[in-house]
Parts: structure tokens; C-alpha cells; sequence
């Protein structure tokens, strides 16, 4: 017969205009021969979206190739044939001869069409989904079938979801896995002649793993129409009634390399946990400690050795702290952090080997995890050459393997190599990039090459530290906070600050003969720092970090009320040694600055703004204190008596506890209290 159809049946104008696949096409079938002339509606271009691969863009590809590690879809850890190598969804289709009539279509709803004039009509419509894999072997001729094949038939709306409206289809493993593999070899280059390329190796037929996988899934329809032809019957040709099948497909297709693993020789790769213990291939700790052979039970990892280590209920891999069986079976030790801080992290520290699962000693019998440097090379366990492994002995000193005499790090050989007064990890470059480096870079060039303070730290060149932190390229940044312990090895000499309160700072200070000197009282000057001794040393009630003198550092000192601007009178009303507010409480014990969070720099002592809370003659808490009497008004910037104050503070008041501390009948202010912090 002659084709059927002379239109587009992919695409359709959808309501803009524009040709679309993704609406409905309505088609006219149109046979003579078979006394047809029908319209039907063919459902929008299948479009499919692989969950397993988490490759979920049904505009793109639902073939995309096969994941690298054995499927594990149902996260229990093993390949089985429950895992799926592909989860597709798509959205079905549901035929009604209504659509408008459908409340809620599974899916696309696609009408089916009345009878055309001069057709008998549509019997039936259906559509479903199938994957096909066809194995394809390659040989000197090209590609060439062979008889395995698979195919997997469900319903157009299997397993459907109401939530998502999709249906889905799994490919498991037990069908792929049944397929050899398929090697996408085409031989290899061995030389050209006369211009030509020639190749040995290509498709050999001796190997029978030469081939592609060829993998097709699809949304068939299939409309059954009746139909009348033209038969011999008996010498006579008559009228023959019967059904055509009109079938129409789309979907996705392609072909791909498969390494079946159960061809494998080596059973760390065979996607099979063939010792038992839960873990397989890259997972099980026998494919790293026994040369690629899964043989042992257990182990010594507290995720493989079959006891339950954190008293959880649950074993090695049934233990979700479990991510492989080199784990530890805790959180502690398998949380990709070091929780006690001694340099090792998880499996790597002594604390979660051996059946321990708590990362909280920060040392331990071993030489190269008990904070100590043993070889007095100046590097602690971890960070020493020598302890590739907290269990080792830090006992190599300064590291010299080819045994010539000289040590083979700058950073490790004990030596002032840069002459800047700081050896190995006391240098600030082998403090920052470890002992296997050098204590100065190679060479310095732009402006630490150009005999110029750049950065105004008063360091120059090969002087300044941010020439060695920037390796030899850069004179900024001007100061580093030697608090950030990546810059701890620095001290005080470029820091910027006035660490020993002398006046001078950093280069300027005489107790910093270079940028690398730990500390500014080198030259045995003290200075006047008092904002860390935990002492109000000039009297005015603010002590250390909370008086305005100090300026928020330790390093500065408490010289009286604070006079930033020098006219003789000092700037906040909380830091005068005036009661402002006339209420017998002055700077740091009157509430309203104590209890404020601006404290010593307060402005004023008493609201500027008092609310009726405050204000309307009522003892609204009931501790006998009226509205600005009673010291939580104050502390509520005027707004209600009720809250609490800090009453140590003001050395627990007997007027304000709620209690007759004298025995005379008479509580707080009943008693002979003049104001809320005196005694009874």
C-alpha cells in the first residue's frame, strides 16, 4: 500500500502556533485499498527521565550510558537482583472519548475520534512501553546480529504515581547481568602505508566480548481500525472484512560499552560481596589489605570486625555511620573530622581503631600521636615526615633519605636558613607549607624585589612576611593576625598592634629587630598593659575588656574616664563618676548602664522614654518597688517592672529578694528600705 499519511505526525501546533511534540497530533489514515479514511489522534512524543543515574531531564537523554559502581538503588549496600541499573519515568497517556469529561486523567489524556464519513470506525486503542536490549557482535564485516536479546512489556500507565503523575519502569540487574560483555575495541593503530592507516586488533573474532549493548526504549500505539479488502475467494474476487493495525513509536534509543562484572576474574570488582560481610568490591576492606581478594570476614575496622562498637543495634554495614568498611561505626569516626584535635581524622587516629569508636583523646601511647616531638626535629606528630600514620615512630629526625649528610628540607634540617631568627617550624613558610618545604621561596620578584615598604608596615622585600606568604611575589597584605592559628608562628612583630604597650608598634617597636621576632618585650620594656588582669585599675568601675579605655584589646591600659576627644570631660555618661539620674547609682552600678548593652559607652542613665508600665503608680510585679523605684524599669528601657536583673552585681541586695531577712514581719520595701538595693 501506498503511505498512509502526507502530514507531519511528530509535531502539531500547539496554542501559539508553533509546531510542537509535546501536544497531541491528530492525523487523517487514509487506505483506499482497505476502504479507510479515518482520523486519529496520535499521544505527544514520548519523553523519558532515568532516576537511577540521577539523570533526570526528560528534554535531554533517559539513555545515557550504565553507572561506573554496581547499582545499589535500594541502599543496602550490595548489588542484588532487586537493584536497578535504569529507573525511567514518563508521563502516560489516557484515552477517553471525552477529554473534557475526565476529572482526573492519569496523564495526557488524548480523545479518541469518532468514526470519519466512509470509515467504519475505530474497534480499539492501546498504548504501552517496552525496552528492548539487543546484543550486537562485531566481526571484519561490520556489526552482526546474534539471538540474545531481552524485551520488557508493561502498560503505558505501570506503576503510576498520582503525586508525581508519572508511570515508571525498572531495568534490573538480573536482566542486564544476563548479557555478556560488550566491548566497544576497534583494535589498535600500528603504522601507515601509502598514505593509508592500518589496524590490527579490529573486531577480532577470536574475542567474543568485541560488540555494543543496543538498548531501545519506546511508547508504541496501536489503533485498530476495520477495514474491508479486496481477497480471492473461491476463483472470485470479494469483499474480505477484518482489522488493521495502525502502530506508531517513539522514544529513545542507544548503544553502549558493557563490562558485564560478573565476568570478572578478580572478585573486587564482580559487584558480589563474596565473603559475606556486607561490603562489596571497593567497600570491603579486603580489596585494599589483601591484593584485590575478598576473603576475610572481618577486620580490624570497626565497621567490618561484626560487633555492634556503638551499642546502637546495628552491625557494620547496617550501621548508617558505616560508609565502607574502612569506616568507623560512630559518628565520631566517620565524620571527616578530627573531633580531639590531635592532627588525625577517623580511621586515621588511634581512638577509632581497635574497636574504639569516640574521637576524644587527643593523645595515646604512640610516639607519633602523643603531642610530643620525640625526635626534636621541631615537628609534632602528624606534621613530622616520619609519622605517615599515627601509629609510627616519629623517630627519624631530620630526614635524609639519601643519605648524604645533609638533611633534605630546609624546613627539617635545623638551620636559620633564611637568617631571619626562626628555625624549621618556627619560620612562618615552613610553619604555612610544611616540612618538606623550604624556609624562604626561591626567588622574590615585583615588589618584594624593589627595595620599597609597599604595604607601609615599615617591612621591606624579603623582610616583610607577606613576601614568604605569597612566595616571594607580593608585600601585602600590611599585618596578619597572629590569633588565626595559620598565622600563629608570626608573634607580635606584624600585627599592627602594641602588644606591650610601650608606644611603639611592630617595626617601630625596639624590641622587634625583624618582622619574624615572637614578641614586642623582647628589649624588656613593659609598658602600662592592664586590660587583661582582670582588675579595675583606675577605679571607675569598668574592668578590663568592658572599660572604654582598653578599646576592646588586651592590649591597652585603663587611664580613668574615658576622654576621647581631650576637652576635660569625659565622653559617656556611664564613664563619668557622676549619678546622672539622681537614683544613689552611679556608672557601672546603675542599672540602666550595667544592664544595657552599651554599657560603660552609655549616653545617659535612665530611659529617655518611659512607658505607663513604668508610670502609673501600680506595683505591677508585686515586689513592692513602683515603676521607676523598682530597677527592672530600667533594665526594660523604661517599658515594665516585670523581668530580673543581675542583683550579684550589686552584692545581693536583702531589699530585693522577697524575703524578711530581718525577722521583723516585714519584707523589701515594707522594711525600712530607702531605695531597692540597700539592706534590710
Amino acid at each position: 500500500a501506498e503511505w498512509p499519511i502526507a502530514q507531519n505526525f511528530f509535531m502539531a501546533p500547539e496554542e501559539s502556533g508553533q509546531m510542537s511534540p509535546s501536544v497531541p497530533v491528530p492525523v487523517q489514515l487514509k487506505i483506499d485499498a482497505a476502504d479507510i479514511n479515518q482520523q486519529i489522534n496520535l499521544p505527544p512524543m514520548a519523553m523519558f527521565a532515568d532516576q537511577a543515574n540521577d539523570f533526570d531531564d526528560p528534554e535531554f537523554w533517559a539513555l545515557f550510558g550504565f553507572p561506573e559502581e554496581c547499582p545499589d538503588t535500594d541502599s543496602d549496600r550490595v548489588t542484588t537482583s532487586d537493584d536497578s541499573v535504569f529507573d525511567w519515568t514518563w508521563e502516560p497517556v489516557e484515552w477517553a472519548d471525552d477529554c473534557d469529561s475526565v476529572v482526573d486523567p492519569q496523564g495526557i489524556c488524548v480523545e479518541i475520534p469518532e468514526p470519519s464519513a466512509g470509515s467504519k470506525g475505530i474497534v480499539g486503542v492501546n498504548s504501552y512501553v517496552t525496552v528492548t536490549l539487543n546484543y550486537l557482535s562485531f566481526s571484519w564485516m561490520g556489526g552482526e546480529g546474534v539471538t540474545q536479546q531481552a524485551t520488557i512489556t508493561v502498560p503505558d500507565n505501570n506503576n503510576y504515581d498520582p503525586e508525581t503523575g508519572m508511570s515508571s519502569l525498572s531495568l534490573p540487574t538480573w536482566v542486564l547481568y544476563s548479557f555478556p560483555t560488550a566491548q566497544n575495541n576497534y583494535g589498535e593503530q600500528q603504522g601507515a602505508t601509502a598514505g593509508q592507516t592500518n589496524w590490527m586488533g579490529y573486531a577480532d573474532a577470536s574475542d567474543p566480548t568485541n560488540g555494543l549493548l543496543v538498548i531501545a526504549l519506546d511508547r508504541k500505539v496501536e489503533y485498530i481500525i476495520e477495514a474491508s479488502i479486496d481477497a480471492p475467494v473461491g476463483g472470485e474476487v470479494e469483499k474480505v472484512d477484518g482489522d488493521l493495525v495502525f502502530a506508531y513509536s517513539t522514544g529513545d534509543m542507544g548503544y553502549f560499552e558493557f563490562i558485564n562484572p560478573l565476568d570478572s576474574l578478580d572478585n573486587c570488582s564482580d559487584c558480589i560481596d563474596n565473603d559475606g560481610d556486607g561490603w562489596t568490591d571497593s567497600l570491603d576492606p579486603d580489596c585494599a589489605a589483601n591484593d584485590g581478594v575478598e576473603v576475610n570476614v572481618v577486620t580490624a575496622s570497626t565497621c567490618n570486625d561484626g560487633e555492634d562498637n556503638d551499642d546502637d543495634g546495628l552491625i557494620d554495614a547496617e550501621d548508617e555511620n558505616c560508609i565502607d568498611g574502612n569506616a568507623g561505626e560512630s559518628q565520631d569516626c566517620s565524620d571527616n573530622v578530627d573531633n580531639d584535635e590531635d592532627g588525625w581524622i577517623d580511621q586515621e587516629d588511634p581512638d577509632c581503631q581497635d574497636g574504639g569508636v569516640f574521637e576524644t583523646e587527643p593523645t595515646s601511647i604512640f610516639t607519633c600521636n602523643n603531642g610530643i616531638d620525640d625526635d626534636a626535629d621541631g615537628w609534632v606528630d602528624g606534621d613530622d615526615l616520619a609519622c605517615s600514620e599515627a601509629t609510627a615512630e616519629e623517630s627519624d629526625g631530620f630526614q635524609d633519605a639519601d643519605e648524604d649528610g645533609v638533611a633534605d628540607y630546609g624546613c627539617n634540617d635545623g638551620v636559620d636558613n633564611d637568617g631571619n631568627g626562626d628555625v624549621d617550624g618556627e619560620d612562618i613558610n615552613c610553619y604555612r607549607r610544611g616540612p618538606d618545604a623550604e624556609e624562604a621561596p626561591e626567588t622574590f620578584r615585583n615588589t618584594c624585589d624593589d627595595g620599597i615598604d609597599n604595604d607601609g608596615d615599615g617591612w621591606v622585600d624579603a623582610g616583610d612576611p607577606a613576601c614568604e606568604m605569597t612566595n616571594g611575589n607580593s608585600e601585602n597584605p600590611a599585618t596578619y593576625d597572629n590569633t588565626d592559628p595559620s598565622y600563629a608562628a608570626l608573634g607580635d612583630c606584624n600585627d599592627g598592634i602594641d602588644n606591650d604597650c610601650d608606644g611603639y608598634v611592630d617595626s617601630e617597636d625596639p624590641g622587634c629587630e625583624n618582622a619574624y621576632a615572637y614578641s614586642e618585650a623582647d628589649d624588656g620594656s613593659t609598658g602600662t598593659c592592664n586590660c587583661g588582669d582582670d582588675t579595675d585599675n583606675d577605679g571607675d568601675g569598668w574592668v578590663d575588656l568592658d572599660d572604654p579605655d582598653c578599646n576592646g584589646s588586651e592590649f591597652g591600659a585603663e587611664i580613668g574616664f574615658y576622654d576621647g576627644d581631650q576637652d576635660g570631660i569625659p565622653d559617656y555618661a556611664c564613664n563619668d563618676g557622676e549619678d546622672n539620674d539622681s537614683d544613689g547609682l552611679t556608672d557601672s552600678l546603675d542599672v540602666f548602664c550595667w544592664e544595657r548593652s552599651a554599657g560603660a559607652e552609655g549616653t545617659d542613665e535612665q530611659p529617655a522614654n518611659i512607658g505607663s508600665g513604668c508610670s502609673n503608680g501600680v506595683d505591677d510585679d508585686g515586689d513592692g518597688w513602683v515603676d521607676m523605684t523598682d530597677p527592672n524599669c530600667e533594665k526594660t528601657n523604661g517599658a515594665s517592672e516585670v523581668g530580673s536583673i543581675d542583683t550579684a552585681h550589686w552584692d545581693d541586695p536583702t531589699c530585693f529578694n522577697g524575703v524578711d531577712d530581718d525577722g521583723d514581719g516585714l519584707v523589701d520595701a515594707e522594711d525600712d528600705c530607702a531605695n531597692w538595693y540597700d539592706d534590710e
